[in-house]
């Protein structure tokens, strides 16, 4: 079994626009999310956009697309 480790930087200066907070985020149906569930939904729901993601977690994003695929 794989096991999966998301490295998340919660001191990164890019911050969600809608919250102005680098560790939560507010999605478009206005439910809050985590930085570190943010990064996962971005990895395992295959969305483009890394606008918010450093580029640490847009590196783990990508392995983990080659890992799952």
């Amino acid at each position: 079994m794989n096991n999966v480790y998301i490295i998340v930087e919660p001191s990164h200066a890019m911050a969600s626009s809608n919250t102005k907070s680098n560790e939560v985020f507010r999605l478009s149906n206005g439910n809050y999310i985590s930085r570190k569930a943010y990064v996962y939904m971005v990895a395992s729901e295959n969305l483009i956009s890394h606008r918010y993601l450093t580029p640490n977690e847009s590196r783990w994003v990508m392995e983990y697309r080659k890992e799952v695929a």
